[in-house]
């Protein structure tokens, strides 16, 4: 008992001598609410984070402005002292944030939706407001993921169990189901895999085996969601024609398909290295890697071509080229039918093969065929 006595007196001598101002967000200048700790160091409310992103579109911290990385989460045992020393402060802060019809969004700060626990999404019909008290408890007891919730639509919500037979509830609820799908892209390359982990094992491969079948399958299939964003950033690196304010899903100027076609068609692994030249701040080592591999790559290309015409089989390209899409097309098929099949983390040992070990691999490839062609020219 006497020990217990002293650990609640230590608490409280303490907490008198601190302040909630000691305690404040330095965006919102109030008490922390889901202190939220950044890569920099630097804590703020999780609700003025998703504020500040959904102002800015920035992924820095507001003060230091340096990037965060990840998915930020809120600071536990700061969350937890702060509710044990000013136990009235937060309940008021926590009122005024649910009253606030601008915050609603604390929640997907970096999270995407699809990978919302019951409890995100729980969290997430409180802080709409008093109105949903009667839809909390269905929520939780129908176990309703990110994943669930992104589906939802106006029928589902007014049968059961959900019941929403307000009209004007049930509008709220769609219409703020819409805007957290819109939150945020991802920040950078491990946020971008941990959403679309598919798709980035299929752009590596794609990518390293055949660029050009893969950026017209891009344009066909995924043009605003993929390519559009792909391109503007590779533009950035050498074209003068891209301006301060356009934003990575304005439609490309005549200038940029001009200059996309000529990549396309002569260099299109330059496209690869002008995107990752834009990514060098976020991704030091890695952008280096892939800038070394789209140049290896590119030279690789050059000795098939240099070979074909020193052969004077050049008038095999049309057919050589036929057969190749033919290989990589059955490749995706196959890709297609196996994906649901494999295990997350063989797909995972593909990623990190693909984008670390494979470079090495073109690079000692591209070696040999140098030095060969070296002995040939000496023996001649």
């Amino acid at each position: 008992m006497g020990d217990v006595h002293i650990t609640v007196d230590s608490d409280v001598s303490v907490s008198e001598g601190l302040s909630s101002v000691q305690f404040s967000c330095h965006c919102c200048y109030d008490l922390l609410i889901d202190p939220t700790t950044l890569t920099c160091g630097h804590t703020y409310c999780r609700h003025c984070l998703a504020m500040w992103w959904s102002s800015s579109g920035r992924l820095e911290c507001p003060e230091c402005r340096e990037r965060w990385k990840g998915f930020p989460k809120v600071n536990i045992l700061l969350r937890d002292a702060v509710e044990k020393m000013f136990p009235v402060d937060v309940n008021r802060r926590r009122l005024d944030v649910q009253a606030d019809p601008q915050i609603c969004q604390n929640l997907s700060v970096s999270k995407p939706v699809s990978r919302w626990s019951v409890d995100d999404v729980t969290l997430w019909v409180e802080q709409l407001g008093d109105w949903t008290k009667q839809y909390r408890k269905t929520f939780r007891q129908e176990q309703i993921s990110g994943r669930l919730l992104s589906v939802l639509g106006a029928e589902d919500l007014s049968a059961d169990p959900f019941g929403i037979h307000d009209p004007l509830h049930r509008r709220a609820f769609l219409q703020e189901i819409r805007n957290i799908k819109l939150v945020k892209a991802p920040g950078n390359l491990w946020e971008y895999k941990a959403v679309n982990l598919g798709k980035s094992v299929f752009l590596l491969i794609g990518l390293r085996d055949s660029p050009r079948l893969t950026l017209l399958y891009l344009y066909l299939f995924d043009y605003e969601d993929t390519l559009l964003p792909f391109i503007h950033t590779s533009s950035r690196s050498h074209s003068a024609s891209v301006t301060s304010n356009q934003t990575q899903h304005d439609w490309l100027s005549w200038r940029q398909w001009a200059e996309l076609l000529a990549m396309y068609s002569l260099l299109p692994y330059q496209l690869l290295a002008d995107y990752a030249w834009e990514w060098m701040s976020v991704h030091y080592w890695t952008s280096r890697i892939v800038i070394l591999n789209a140049v290896s790559l590119s030279l690789l290309e050059m000795c098939c071509v240099w070979r074909l015409c020193s052969r004077g089989e050049i008038m095999t390209l049309p057919n050589r080229i036929w057969l190749h899409v033919k290989m990589i097309m059955s490749q995706w098929f196959v890709f297609v039918l196996l994906w649901p099949l494999i295990p997350h983390f063989i797909c995972n040992f593909v990623f990190y093969v693909e984008l670390y070990l494979n470079p090495i691999c073109n690079i000692v490839m591209l070696g040999k065929i140098l030095l060969y062609s070296d002995m040939t020219h000496l023996n001649i």
